[in-house]
């Protein structure tokens, strides 16, 4: 069984319960109280999903944070916590398991990585998308991992201008920095 906690996005509610349904994996829920109403309508829909076949008791959505303190003591049911958010929401979660694993993130981990074959139109589509499509989601890209034959083509030219042409501000490690005539400043930092 897995235990999945998402802050004020319904949108995580069908996205989880569907990997959860592939994986064949029980699945208790917690979702923000901003998405109480949305939620509860698509957990419906999810259970009458089920309810076909006869497992609409596979996927429950808890709602009080007293209920996810009391969850996280049930390790001999619960076999994974996985929580979505914040960093804040995460760390919280990590510090209150005493003895469930949680799957957790930390900064920096959303990369886009340009491999030195890839097709430099759809490149920009997808780094674009990837920064702008919902930059406050959890998994926006925050870095991007460019290979170094790409600084001598045109494609990193390419991607740069679509980022800031989408208003995105960009910065560059130390090592890149170190070779450009132009473009992305230096970070003054790696995190945040």
């Amino acid at each position: 069984v897995l235990m999945v906690i998402f802050e004020s996005r319904p949108d995580a509610l069908p996205q989880v319960a569907s990997l959860a349904i592939a994986s064949a994996n029980g699945l208790l829920m917690k979702g923000g109280k901003e998405a109480f109403n949305s939620n509860k309508i698509l957990m419906r829909l999810v259970n009458e999903a089920l309810g076909r076949y006869g497992c609409s008791d596979a996927i429950s959505l808890v709602s009080g944070r007293d209920e996810v303190a009391d969850l996280l003591k049930l390790d001999q049911y619960i076999d994974l916590i996985i929580p979505r958010g914040s960093n804040e929401l995460v760390k919280s979660i990590k510090e209150r398991s005493k003895s469930i694993p949680v799957l957790g993130h930390a900064d920096g981990i959303c990369h886009t990585y340009l491999d030195e074959a890839c097709d430099p139109e759809k490149a920009v589509k997808i780094v674009v998308d990837a920064k702008t499509d919902y930059p406050a989601a959890c998994n926006a890209m925050e870095t991007l991992l460019v290979h170094e034959s790409l600084l001598t083509n045109e494609v990193f030219y390419l991607v740069c201008a679509a980022l800031k042409k989408a208003n995105v501000e960009i910065f560059s490690g130390p090592r890149l920095s170190e070779h450009l005539t132009f473009g992305p400043p230096k970070a003054e930092k790696m995190s945040f």
